[in-house]
């Protein structure tokens, strides 16, 4: 397979949303060394196991309706579990954690993925699956080597939770997003920055197929995605093209083989190791990189306060309607200089420290809500900072 520069390169950054359809199971076996059950052939043992062998020429998802009508719901789920249940990848599956993703996202309900993460010596990333609304995603995701992987159809771990059942019936397509709509939304962020690359789908599922058609509308803002799968035709071509969707001819393990020959593998950890530092190590009195703790507070739970931070654009007029603009207004001097920022500059902030009362000192803003605390105290933090050269968190 002959890969995009492009693609290979985004790969390189760790930049890549792979996600995983039924053709990416395809080589792995199941405990008595068959390939896994795809598409008729799972229709096929959900007739013969619950309708008696009817309805082999309807769909999955009708036969499905049926079975889980004559039975239960959790009856066909369990049983459809122990289908999918200890699957062996096949050697080419082992690359995956040796690459760095910026997501990971199936519609499989198997544990492939996980056990190739759990049992690899080589992986660059910890997964850190995510099945329904109430994972706790910032939580868990935290730490810069992890990945999520979101199971958008479901687990065959949770075969008893009404709340996010295996995505298989009609019904539960049309319904696809109860109980796990936070998984959806983290991947159109996710496609709203990094390329897509579906593997293993027909793009027939009413889900992705939604996504994309919502993505649609935004194909020149947004990166190119990608689709591998075998045998594609020119009028498929033609048709994804238009959305910015290119079409690789091969499968799973044409796709890993391509990145495996194209990004050597003793490169791949050190591109994930790579620490781009942070701008609070400009103030440090030894050579240090930053700590992962620090690096996550700083990241997540505080703002290091430098000339050179980031600073969303936005609207003037949503300040003076009395809007919350961040940094954004002190930047752009929008707001009214107030004496008391020259008395605590020259006070406070760059007194000598031999003429300080003590090692520690808190200072307390009092004012009614509405006076203006917030904005004032970012003021004083921002010529602390740009003026002083005092360190501002």
């Amino acid at each position: 397979m002959d890969l995009p520069a492009q693609l290979i390169d985004e790969v390189r950054k760790g930049r890549v949303v792979v996600i995983f359809g039924a053709g990416a199971s395809i080589g792995a076996t199941d405990r008595h060394g068959q390939a896994p059950p795809l598409g008729d052939k799972l229709r096929n043992r959900l007739s013969d196991q619950f309708l008696g062998g009817k309805f082999k020429n309807e769909t999955l998802d009708y036969v499905s309706d049926l079975a889980s009508s004559e039975a239960s719901q959790a009856q066909v789920q369990d049983f459809i579990a122990e289908q999918f249940r200890d699957l062996q990848p096949a050697p080419f599956h082992h690359l995956i954690p040796s690459f760095h993703w910026r997501g990971l996202a199936t519609t499989n309900y198997d544990l492939l993925i996980e056990d190739v993460y759990s049992g690899s010596k080589e992986r660059v990333q910890e997964l850190v699956p995510f099945l329904s609304n109430s994972d706790r995603v910032d939580e868990k995701l935290r730490s810069q080597r992890h990945v999520a992987y979101l199971k958008l159809h479901g687990c065959i771990t949770r075969t008893h939770d009404v709340n996010i059942p295996l995505v298989l019936t009609t019904e539960h397509f049309l319904n696809h997003r109860k109980g796990r709509s936070r998984l959806y939304d983290i991947l159109k962020e996710w496609a709203h920055e990094n390329p897509l690359v579906f593997v293993g789908h027909r793009l027939a599922d009413y889900d992705l197929r939604s996504l994309l058609l919502q993505l649609t509308e935004e194909a020149t803002s947004r990166p190119r995605f990608y689709l591998v799968r075998p045998g594609s035709d020119e009028t498929e071509v033609r048709f994804w093209e238009q959305k910015r969707v290119t079409l690789l001819s091969g499968s799973l393990e044409t796709f890993l083989n391509a990145l495996d020959h194209s990004i050597p593998k003793n490169l791949r950890p050190v591109l994930a190791a790579v620490k781009t530092g942070h701008p609070i190590e400009a103030l440090f009195r030894v050579r240090e990189q930053i700590g992962e703790r620090v690096l996550d507070f700083l990241t997540h739970d505080a703002d290091y306060v430098h000339p050179g931070m980031a600073i969303d654009p936005d609207d003037p007029a949503r300040f003076y309607c009395g809007f919350d603009v961040g940094w954004y207004a002190v930047e752009r001097a929008l707001d009214v200089r107030r004496s008391l920022t020259e008395v605590l500059l020259r006070e406070i902030i760059i007194r000598p420290e031999e003429d300080r009362p003590s090692p520690t000192e808190l200072y307390v803003l009092k004012a009614e809500a509405g006076a203006g605390k917030s904005v004032f105290l970012r003021r004083l933090a921002w010529e602390s900072a740009r003026d002083a050269e005092a360190l501002c968190i």
